[in-house]
C-alpha cells in the first residue's frame, strides 16, 4: 500500500464500449459515474447506486494494464486517464480534479503498482491470507508425489532440479519427475529437440496400478 497515494476517488466517470447488439450495429458506448478504489493488486470501479438495475463492478488487474495514459483536459474541464488491458479492453476515467486525489494520484499510484521489477513482487508471492497462512506452503511436490507412490510402491521415477531456476524450461515447474534410467545430461541433450525443452515429465500416478501421466510437447 506504500505505493498508493490515493485509496478512494469519489464522482468519476468511466467510459468504455460494448459490443453492438446487432452483428451490422457499431460498439456501444457506455457512461457511468461512481467510485474508483485502488488496491495494491486491484483497480475497482464501483457505479454510483441508482434506482436502476446496479451494472457490475469493473475489477482491473494491475498486472493486466499493458497501457496507462494521461490525456489532455477534456472540453468539459475533466481530466482523463486511458487504461488499456491485455484482454483488449479500453476503459476512460475521468477526475473532476487534477491533482490532490485526482487524476495524477491514480496515474502515479497505478504506475508504481503496476511496474514490477521481479514476479516475486507480484500479488500472489506476497500476499499472506489472515486465515490459512502462506498459501506457497501448502503444496509441495514432494509430499504429493510421495503420496502417489513415488519412491514407495515404484522405482521408474526420479526427482530432478534442473529446473530450479526455469533457466532449463521457463513454462515448467521448478521440480521435475523423470524417469529413472534417464540422466539429467541425456535431458538437456534431448531438450534441444523439444519445443521449449517440454521434455515428458510425471503430472500424475495412480497410487494402485502405476499408471502415468506426464507433461509433454509436440516436438
Amino acid at each position: 500500500m506504500d505505493s498508493l497515494r490515493v485509496t478512494k476517488v469519489d464522482d468519476v466517470v468511466l467510459e468504455y464500449f460494448t459490443p453492438p447488439s446487432d452483428p451490422q450495429g457499431r460498439p456501444i458506448r457506455q457512461r457511468r459515474t461512481g467510485t474508483l478504489h485502488l488496491t495494491a493488486h486491484h483497480l475497482i470501479f464501483s457505479q454510483t447506486a441508482t434506482s436502476h438495475a446496479s451494472e457490475p463492478e469493473v475489477w482491473i488487474p494491475y498486472p493486466c494494464i499493458t497501457l496507462l495514459t494521461r490525456l489532455p483536459q477534456s472540453i468539459h474541464g475533466l481530466y482523463p486517464i486511458q487504461v488499456e488491458t491485455t484482454t483488449f479492453d479500453s476503459y476512460v476515467l475521468l477526475f473532476d480534479n487534477d491533482r490532490e486525489g485526482g487524476a495524477e494520484d491514480v496515474w502515479q499510484s497505478v504506475k508504481d503498482c503496476a511496474v514490477k521489477s521481479s514476479v516475486e513482487q507480484l500479488h500472489a508471492f506476497f500476499y499472506t491470507s489472515t486465515v490459512s497462512g502462506s498459501g506457497w506452503a501448502t503444496y509441495n511436490p514432494r509430499t504429493e508425489f510421495f503420496r502417489q507412490g513415488l519412491g514407495t510402491r515404484t522405482k521408474a521415477w526420479r526427482f530432478t532440479d534442473m529446473n530450479k531456476d526455469y533457466t532449463f524450461s521457463p513454462t515448467y515447474p521448478s521440480k521435475l519427475i523423470i524417469p529413472s534410467r534417464i540422466s539429467d545430461s541425456t535431458l538437456a541433450y534431448a531438450a534441444k529437440y523439444r519445443s521449449k525443452a517440454r521434455i515428458p515429465a510425471l503430472t500424475y500416478l495412480h497410487w494402485a496400478n502405476n499408471v502415468s501421466s506426464t507433461l509433454q510437447a509436440v516436438s
